[in-house]
């Protein structure tokens, strides 16, 4: 069987609802809809995480509209078996299997990686002149923004008419967004909370604005004043910490966090902030050949404490996602 599946056009999935349409699909799906310009092409991303539908959705809210478009228009629908997990939607990534955006790796060695790798291969013969991937998440304290791969001028050009904030990543984390950003200009957009209204108005508004900042639709796009963040670090915790929430230390678990630690996201939280309770920082990892655990946290009679001053992206405050996607610090871009 074929890594992927293809198809051309809008037919096998219109008029269905997300679930019928989704039914459709066994495997990574990619659709293709032919412009009157085969030269040219823009690569839209959906649904890399099982239970970050609004993508999708507004993929599906586009086929109704059955527009003609000026050159050719590919969606890609990625990580179909975690969002058929019953009730659907609401799987990350299929238990056991490796998250399916840090898959796209240089040199494919499991399944999933050479699934992916067999995509990649196909966007890089695509004439691409710009990618879009859209997500959400699970954090309840944190406005809809932007993720780029570099900070080149047309790549904050595209992210900026379509966020108030962008998060450079360019931590070679195996995602789609680095891979693309090698081959064009590359934007991810964070819509909201997952599965929320407001999340999928988000992510309707932002495949029309880069409709717009790309010239598949008419209008420019109107520039936001973005925030730029940069030199961005990925700490996780440690598999073997043991974790949990509360308003004061338990002396049961490894590593006790704070029940508001999502009220520091996406705000400068300064050096001496207080981040939880510990005996040790080796409850924290970090992958970084340069920067270390040291150079960001301390212990103060028990207490973790910030030894410079961040802005933190806490985009999903759950133990199995601070464990296996971590989360990141920041410095603002000025």
């Amino acid at each position: 069987m074929d890594p992927f599946s293809y198809r051309i056009g809008f037919g096998s999935i219109f008029g269905l609802s997300d679930v019928e349409a989704l039914k459709t699909m066994d495997r990574p799906t990619i659709f293709r809809i032919p412009g009157e310009d085969h030269s040219r092409a823009v690569l839209v991303s959906t649904l890399l995480h099982g239970r970050e539908p609004s993508g999708f959705r507004a993929f599906l809210r586009e086929a109704e509209t059955e527009k003609k478009y000026p050159f050719d228009v590919y969606f890609s629908v990625g990580n179909v078996q975690a969002a058929k997990i019953f009730p659907y939607f609401s799987q990350r990534d299929v238990p056991g299997k490796e998250d399916f955006n840090r898959v796209w790796v240089d040199t494919p060695c499991t399944e999933d990686q050479r699934v992916a790798a067999a995509m990649g291969e196909f966007f890089d013969t695509l004439p691409l002149v710009a990618f879009l991937d859209i997500h959400s998440y699970l954090a309840k304290t944190i406005p809809p923004h932007g993720v780029i791969p570099k900070m080149d001028t047309a790549t904050k050009d595209l992210i900026g008419k379509l966020s108030l904030s962008a998060f450079l990543m360019d931590m070679n984390l195996g995602t789609l967004l680095e891979r693309m950003g090698r081959k064009t200009t590359a934007v991810l957009v964070e819509t909201g909370v997952n599965n929320s209204p407001e999340a999928e108005i988000y992510a309707d508004t932002t495949l029309q604005k880069f409709f717009e900042g790309v010239g598949i639709s008419s209008g420019v796009g109107i520039p936001h004043h973005t925030k730029f963040y940069h030199k961005g670090i990925q700490f996780k915790i440690a598999e073997d910490a043991s974790v949990t929430w509360a308003d004061t230390k338990n002396t049961k678990y490894s590593l006790t966090l704070p029940l508001d630690l999502e009220h520091l996201n996406h705000r400068l939280v300064r050096e001496g902030e207080f981040l939880g309770w510990a005996d040790s920082l080796e409850v924290f990892r970090t992958n970084d050949l340069e920067r270390h655990v040291e150079d960001y946290f301390y212990l103060q009679e028990g207490k973790i404490r910030l030894k410079q001053n961040v802005v933190p992206n806490f985009l999903n405050v759950k133990e199995d996602i601070m464990k296996k996607g971590g989360f990141y610090f920041f410095q603002e871009f000025s």
